[in-house]
């Protein structure tokens, strides 16, 4: 059994690699989500008062700024965009070229449509460079062109994933020492 997965992987490195980049992202998610439910502490380079004021509510705005934008309607967009990605993937596995095909043209539809929503706080020339391979990725998908497709897509999800990671990094204290 191990072997025959381990040559599924060598036969289809870019569906692996999307795979492993979209559970990057899936753990970046949950720690986002982790921390804008309330996690933190006090930050580096803020005192104690005015981290006992974030808590009472008067959190600064750059981290409202990234959890609302992450939680908002940009959030949304970027979940439909991740979801198609998967809906690829999963259809390419199963061999159904005319599910991908559509799937594909949602893919671009959708990064379309997330490029006209609102950008993050941080980072947005990456987003939108990510968003366009998304886009590209979902023509070449509709296309038939899904080798090209899978070059564009561990790119697009490495930009996405660091795009997220910029907006809401975890608290340098929530890490014991």
């Amino acid at each position: 059994m191990p072997a025959s997965w381990v040559a599924w992987a060598r036969a289809h490195k870019p569906v692996v690699g999307v795979l492993a980049i979209l559970a990057l992202a899936v753990a970046a998610g949950g720690t986002t989500a982790a921390i804008g439910a309330g996690g933190g502490g006090t930050a580096a380079g803020r005192t104690p008062t005015a981290a006992g004021a974030a808590s009472a509510g008067a959190t600064p705005p750059a981290a409202v700024g990234g959890h609302t934008w992450l939680t908002g309607p940009a959030g949304r967009l970027l979940d439909a965009v991740t979801a198609d990605v998967g809906r690829i993937n999963v259809d390419q596995r199963a061999g159904s070229s005319g599910a991908a095909h559509r799937d594909g043209t949602r893919l671009a539809a959708d990064a379309a449509t997330a490029l006209r929503g609102s950008m993050p706080p941080v980072d947005a020339s990456r987003y939108r460079a990510a968003l366009r391979e998304f886009e590209q990725a979902g023509a070449d998908t509709a296309a038939g062109k899904f080798s090209a497709a899978a070059a564009l897509l561990v790119p697009a999800n490495l930009g996405i994933v660091a795009v997220t990671a910029a907006v809401n990094p975890p608290s340098l204290n929530d890490n014991p020492a």
